[in-house]
């Protein structure tokens, strides 16, 4: 670093102390505590030396979170861009910009314990959740796979010896009709149950005004059933299976970037876009005039069907030492069509398919001490993708661009244990050791629909990858108090190489070989505090990233011309922030949370067209205020009124750092009430209006070669509003 940035990492220092932020929702026990599971063991939120946020199912009701993308406006440097069937995540500026089916995302999630290898299971609907977990920099240790930039840990809730359920329905603009409900309790003595389903409809969101077909709509259904059995008064068995259907048609793209009518030297505006005036290279419109109309010669149908299950046992062997072990399968099949000029011409249709499975086995043993907390374990992960793509460019007929195979084997053992040098100071070591296999072969006829190449090539393709890595970590937290905590730690991770597996347009196999893989080191120091009977809560955290050989998708030209996305490394990127988050419960009547980011990012690649840009998805500043105000309503009766404004500054949506690929700093005000009538507190009505301002805004954007290097973009969602009944018993 620079004498300058030495100086900026001391003041971010200072800041992480005495700045301003806020906490995520919050899971609580009876004590008022925030209790997560965040090192695979149940302690208080203050107590944990990491940057981690906590939702609880109850906080994700009355927020009227419906999946993962509503939850980057509670967390602190977190980014979700998801097009309704694939959700990609950035967390402190640590992203993968790959839309490829096989790609596994750096920022992991986690669902009741089982780490889910594809990015495409990354849409899964929420329902019946129990907390969300949001934990803050690489996990190289006691989670480990590929996650480099953080882990998105969701869990749903278990089933309990009492009887217990809810029921709910939602209506909504556009038609959307939203049922959830779930029922469980015991079976027999030591035996007990869980069920849980979820439709969510609607009839689009936009109208193609071509055919007046609607477009950017959902038809979809979940359930989730589980079985809970005491083995003994030393251990219990979890059994789960889940099953999840979608349908529908995606969002239809907003033509930005391009050419006015007349003047095909002249780039679209903002305004221009807005208005519809945007043309393609042969003067083609017809696009995005608002959010809920465009013009499109194809739809953009798409369907997601998934099932699995887990088997998790935990068993006692004494009071300090327990086994934990859990078996998972999860099966993903999924098709998407695009029409990825954002016109009405034939210019560039793209369609893609993956029938995606997973076996994970984790085994851990735990003990606990009055000095020593302790884990060890061994965890083995396997995986087969099977990804096929097609696409039509003016004037060739749409066709195939072959298939890929990618399976991945990989098998660590991780230890991880807490020492009490004192009272106040506790020091943690862990490590892990990885050892992965990868394998990606396939057929690429990218040449059999590109007019001006023989169409009798085609190009078979077999690589692999091997690699053993160490990843650590180590952290020094100091008490001072019962109330403040203060914790400095160095961690690691990395993320194995990936493939390119779709929209390869080259006759050389080079673009369907492997990347390297990605490391990251992470030094962070923090603070947590909780002050007047924990009626205020303060925590703060800042960090610095080394971060190299960023996997990118980057388009390059190929021997024939055709420009190719191939996935590579980017030599290096310089990544530090601060992160604070705050809650304050003064009374009854109020309560508040506000969280916001400071992000600075900068690629180190000399050479490059992209050296000293920002990384993609990376903000600079992001803030996020809910305030809720509660009114007596007599009896046991209620009314919330609650507001939540998140705001976000210029994002680029590639390392081009290209305005045209980008959005300026935007924000959004969701508004919310909640009424608990007198004399029947298990009833709660609600009105709501996400978006209430009806802000226009995309939340991803990428170039499109067939429309002469112009951008589409994908629009955020508009103004949705509704009535919503929840009886809980």
């Amino acid at each position: 670093m620079t004498i300058g940035r030495r100086n900026r990492w001391v003041l971010m220092t200072a800041l992480a102390s005495t700045g301003l932020s806020a906490q995520a929702a919050v899971a609580q026990d009876v004590d008022g505590d925030i209790v997560v599971t965040a090192l695979k063991r149940e302690q208080s939120i203050q107590d944990v030396p990491v940057a981690v946020s906590a939702i609880s199912g109850e906080q994700l009701k009355t927020a009227g979170f419906q999946s993962l993308q509503d939850i980057a406006s509670r967390v602190p440097s977190l980014q979700v861009q998801d097009n309704g069937i694939v959700a990609r995540f950035s967390m402190r500026g640590i992203n993968l910009n790959s839309i490829s089916d096989a790609s596994e995302s750096p920022i992991q999630v986690v669902f009741d314990g089982t780490a889910m290898g594809s990015s495409s299971n990354f849409s899964a609907t929420l329902f019946d959740i129990d907390r969300i977990e949001v934990l803050r920099g690489p996990q190289g240790t006691l989670y480990g796979r590929n996650a480099t930039g953080g882990l998105v840990s969701i869990s749903s809730k278990r089933p309990t010896d009492s009887f217990e359920g809810y029921a709910s329905g939602q209506y909504g603009n556009f038609d959307r009709r939203i049922f959830e409900g779930a029922v469980g309790g015991a079976l027999a003595e030591g035996v007990r149950f869980r069920a849980s389903v979820k439709s969510d409809t609607d009839h689009g969101i936009q109208r193609n005004l071509v055919d007046g077909s609607k477009w950017w709509k959902t038809d979809m259904y979940a359930a989730r059933v589980q079985l809970g059995v005491d083995l003994s008064d030393r251990g219990d068995l979890l059994l789960r299976a889940y099953g999840t259907e979608t349908d529908g048609v995606g969002p239809g793209y907003g033509l930005f970037g391009n050419r006015v009518p007349g003047s095909l030297a002249t780039a679209c505006s903002v305004a221009d876009t807005v208005a519809g005036d945007c043309v393609t290279q042969r003067g083609i419109g017809g696009t995005n005039k608002v959010t809920s109309f465009i013009s499109s010669n194809r739809p953009l149908a798409m369907h997601r069907s998934g099932w699995g299950g887990s088997a998790e046992l935990n068993w006692k062997l004494d009071d300090a030492i327990k086994i934990f072990s859990l078996t998972s399968y999860d099966r993903l099949k999924k098709s998407r069509r695009e029409d990825a000029d954002g016109s009405t011409e034939a210019g560039n249709t793209i369609g893609s398919g993956n029938d995606y499975r997973q076996f994970s086995q984790e085994l851990r043993l735990q003990g606990k001490g009055d000095t020593l907390n302790w884990t060890v374990g061994l965890f083995y992960f396997w995986s087969k993708a099977h990804v096929t793509s097609d696409f039509g460019f003016f004037p060739a007929p749409q066709g195939d661009l072959g298939y890929s195979n990618v399976r991945t084997k990989s098998f660590a053992a991780f230890a991880d244990g807490t020492y009490a040098l004192s009272p106040q100071i506790n020091l943690t070591l862990g490590g892990r050791f990885t050892h992965e296999k990868k394998r990606h072969d396939g057929l690429n006829l990218a040449p059999l629909v590109i007019p001006f190449v023989n169409p009798k090539v085609s190009v078979p393709f077999d690589f692999s990858s091997k690699n053993d890595v160490f990843t650590w970590r180590a952290v020094l937290d100091y008490h001072p108090s019962d109330a403040v905590m203060t914790y400095a730690s160095v961690s690691t991770g990395f993320k194995a190489p990936g493939f390119q597996t779709q929209y390869i347009f080259s006759t050389d196999p080079f673009a369907a070989a492997p990347s390297r893989k990605e490391k990251v080191s992470t030094y962070e120091v923090g603070f947590k505090s909780s002050w007047l009977d924990k009626k205020l809560t303060f925590n703060s955290a800042a960090y610095y990233s080394d971060y190299r050989g960023l996997q990118q998708v980057l388009t390059v030209p190929t021997p024939i011309g055709v420009n190719t996305p191939v996935l590579t490394n980017v030599k290096k990127a310089e990544l530090y922030g601060v992160e604070a988050d705050l809650r304050a419960v003064p009374n009854e009547y109020f309560d508040l949370t506000a969280g916001g980011a400071y992000l600075h990012t900068e690629i180190k690649d000399p050479g490059t067209a992209f050296d000293g840009h920002v990384v993609s998805a990376a903000p600079k500043y992001t803030f996020s205020l809910t305030s809720r105000a509660h009114l007596p309503l007599g009896d046991e009766g209620k009314a919330t009124f609650q507001a939540t404004y998140r705001w976000q500054s210029r994002t680029y949506f590639n390392l081009t750092q290209s305005k045209l690929q980008g959005f300026g700093s935007y924000g959004v005000l969701d508004l919310r009430m909640i009424v608990q009538p007198p004399q029947f507190p298990n009833l709660s009505l609600e009105a709501f209006a996400n978006n209430a301002l009806n802000k226009k805004y995309w939340v991803h954007a990428f170039g499109s070669g067939a429309i002469g290097g112009g951008t589409v973009a994908i629009w955020g969602q508009p103004r949705m509003y509704g009535l919503k009944a929840t009886i809980n018993f």
